[in-house]
C-alpha cells in the first residue's frame, strides 16, 4: 500500500509539472509614473478585453506597479487615472499566448477630465524572462512539414 501511495504521488507531481509548463493565458504588467519618473501609488488601472467586453481593475501597489495575470490572448484597452493627473487610455494593446508583457504608463500632471489617448499599436516588452515564442497564423499551418497531417506533432518535442 505504501508503494502504491508513493507511485500515485509521483504521477501527480509529474502531471502537475506538465500542466504548468504551458499556459494559454498572458500577463500584462507595468509601472505607472509621472513625467519626472516617480511612481504613482494607488492609481486606478483598468484593462478591458475588446473582444468580450470583460474588464478588470486594480490599484497600483506601493511601488506604482500594476499586474494583471491570466489574461486571455487578444486585443485590450488599458486606462489609468489618478487624482491630480491626466487620465491615460490606450486601445491598441495586444497580448499573445504565454506572453509576459510590460507596458509602462506615464501620467502628466493635470485635471482628470483631460486625458492622453494612444491610438497606435503599443509596444509591449517581455523583460521578465528569455523565453521566445510565436503565434502561427492560420495561413502558415498548411505549409508546415507534418507527417500524415497530424496536428499533435506541433506540440510534441523532438518530432519533425
Amino acid at each position: 500500500m505504501k508503494n502504491v501511495t508513493r507511485f500515485l504521488a509521483l504521477i501527480l507531481v509529474g502531471c502537475a509539472s506538465v500542466l504548468f509548463a504551458q499556459t494559454d493565458t498572458a500577463v500584462l504588467f507595468g509601472l505607472v509614473k509621472d513625467t519626472s519618473g516617480g511612481s504613482i501609488v494607488g492609481a486606478k488601472v483598468v484593462v478591458r478585453n475588446l473582444g468580450t467586453g470583460v474588464q478588470r481593475e486594480l490599484e497600483t501597489d506601493a511601488k506604482g506597479l500594476y499586474y494583471f495575470t491570466l489574461l486571455p490572448p487578444g486585443a485590450y484597452e488599458i486606462t489609468a487615472e489618478s487624482a491630480s493627473f491626466k487620465s491615460y487610455r490606450n486601445s491598441a494593446v495586444t497580448v499573445q499566448v504565454a506572453q509576459v508583457a510590460r507596458l509602462d504608463i506615464e501620467l502628466p500632471v493635470g485635471s482628470t477630465s483631460e486625458h492622453i489617448e494612444v491610438s497606435n499599436n503599443a509596444s509591449v516588452l517581455n523583460t521578465e524572462n528569455a523565453t521566445q515564442g510565436t503565434v502561427i497564423s492560420q495561413e502558415k499551418i498548411p505549409s508546415l512539414p507534418l507527417n500524415g497531417r497530424q496536428f499533435l506533432q506541433l506540440a510534441l518535442p523532438g518530432s519533425s
